[in-house]
């Protein structure tokens, strides 16, 4: 993963990507409980996403930042938006599905960092 998102993702957009896992839901909750919050971002499955932000271990999502607007509603919740979604090259252009994904990236950066990229 790190080769296909993570790599140009930082060289895209000028940042240091630093891989860091997993992102066990107690993992989360101690960084949250000592103040030592080290991640931005992570990617784990709603079902993980859902009980630690009704905790109160994860921070709201600003879709007003976010364009979620070509993410399937399904996939979009309060702490959290699909960020990858399984597909063939016969079903959809690969460059602009890479595209979006880096857009929402992106957006979720500027919404954490409060700085555009």
């Amino acid at each position: 993963m790190s080769n296909a998102w993570w790599k140009p993702f930082a060289e895209k957009y000028g940042v240091r990507v630093v891989e860091d896992g997993p992102p066990m839901n107690p993992k989360v909750v101690a960084m949250v409980q000592s103040g030592k919050v080290t991640w931005d971002l992570c990617d784990f499955a709603a079902y993980r996403a859902d009980p630690l932000g009704l905790g109160g271990y994860l921070e709201e999502l600003d879709y007003g930042v976010i364009d979620a607007s070509r993410v399937n509603p399904n996939f979009v919740s309060k702490w959290g938006i699909a960020s990858a979604v399984a597909v063939t090259t016969d079903d959809v252009a690969c460059g602009s599905d890479e595209e979006h994904v880096m857009t929402v990236a992106s957006d979720l950066r500027e919404a954490r960092l409060g700085a555009p990229v």
